[in-house]
């Protein structure tokens, strides 16, 4: 397979929790084996197509991408995943927003759809 990174990697060797994202949602364990600033490299014990959604959770972050391409080797598929989103410092916001119910407590109007009609 051809190398087609346009930067370092960085090894990593921990275990995250995986989610695919879509009408099967399915959570498994994963060895994070490497990352750079747009992708990570992934071992989980099931097959995941190409082009699926996933989520990755560990630490005090959550990563958003999706399956680039899966290869199989014995007992594990290898994943390579292109992260387009990364959400950092999870502990810190969950601490601001303890205890803050102010989302749900809001009364938010919906907004109203009006269509005009040029002639």
């Amino acid at each position: 397979m051809e190398e087609r990174r346009s930067g370092p990697r960085w090894p990593a060797a921990t275990t995250v929790r995986l989610q695919v994202l879509g009408p099967q949602r399915i959570a498994l364990p994963a060895q994070l084996l490497d990352y750079s600033d747009w992708g990570a490299c992934v071992e989980v014990s099931l097959y995941v197509s190409p082009g699926t959604l996933v989520r990755l959770d560990f630490e005090d972050e959550l990563w958003l991408g999706e399956v680039a391409h899966c290869q199989s080797r014995p007992g594990v598929y290898t994943l390579g995943l292109r992260v387009e989103q990364r959400l950092a410092h999870l502990q810190e916001l969950r601490t601001l927003f303890q205890g803050h119910d102010w989302w749900h407590s809001q009364s938010i109007e919906k907004p109203t759809l009006t269509r005009s009609v040029t002639r």
